[in-house]
């Protein structure tokens, strides 16, 4: 190619250049007019930014809602310190209290919290007869409103305790038949096991991963498989080999712990 043709190329490009700029000025200016009638302050960072030539790719630090007006304010409420996020049990009992206080708004949030938090469902109107432990903060649980839970019960993640119609018992709270479950205390029940119908577990019943349950136990049972079965049992010789298999247990001295299991495998609870 000679020079005249070269000069005559580089004349078509900036010719090209100078067309594609007075678009682009012209779109500012539009975009300009906008801006001013919309009195926005953000829009306004933004059009002196185009101007000058800075295209931004991220927002400045820290940026409230900076990319989504939904999302940024839940990712600002979120504690960055994991301790600080509350455990399904510690919200249930704050929706219990709102609940008894006739406060159903507050207590209704608090369930919602949970369900958010830990994408399960606590019901306020369930009723613990002690302090319960959800393994992992308690992901994925899912308890029937009249499921009649005792202490020191351990629910592992993504458990289910539910109703059906295929077993009843007599729920001795209300006197009346009940198709959903009784839990028996110190009882762990493993990570994504059903426990389904009117059936009673007996205190100290362990129950493994992935099991469902739709048989009482009796205390101490060991139980596993779809449908579960009985595979082991707990005794009072046997009782200290399984203390680090109950949560709660762990925190109590051997002694503490024995003086417990006898009393709970004797049925005395």
């Amino acid at each position: 190619m000679t020079n005249g043709g070269l000069h005559q190329e580089d004349s078509h490009l900036n010719n090209s250049l100078e067309a594609q700029m007075a678009l682009l000025n012209s779109k500012i200016e539009s975009l300009s007019e906008q801006i001013n009638s919309a009195q926005d302050s953000r829009l306004t960072d933004l059009l002196n930014g185009l101007k000058s030539g800075n295209f931004p790719t991220m927002p400045d630090a820290p940026a409230p809602h900076g990319w989504d007006q939904i999302v940024d304010p839940w990712i600002d409420a979120v504690p960055t310190i994991g301790d600080r996020i509350p455990n399904a049990y510690r919200i249930w009992v704050t929706a219990k209290r709102y609940l008894d206080a006739g406060d159903l708004e507050r207590s209704e949030r608090a369930e919602r919290l949970n369900y958010l938090m830990h994408n399960s469902f606590v019901p306020a109107e369930l009723q613990f007869r002690g302090e319960v432990t959800f393994a992992y903060g308690g992901i994925g649980v899912i308890l029937h409103k009249d499921a009649d839970i005792f202490e020191h019960v351990t629910i592992g993640a993504n458990v289910t305790v539910g109703g059906n119609g295929a077993q009843v018992r007599l729920d001795e709270r209300t006197g009346r038949p009940s198709t959903v479950p009784k839990i028996g205390p110190l009882t762990t029940i493993g990570a994504c096991a059903n426990v389904t119908g009117g059936i009673e577990l007996g205190a100290m019943t362990i129950v493994a991963p992935n099991a469902v349950v739709t048989k009482s136990t009796t205390p101490g049972d060991i139980v596993a498989g779809v449908p579960a079965k009985k595979i082991g049992e707990i005794t009072e010789e046997t009782a200290l080999e399984y203390q680090v298999k109950f949560l709660p247990a762990r925190r109590w001295s051997g002694s503490e712990y024995m003086t417990q299991a006898r009393a709970y495998l004797d049925g005395e609870y």
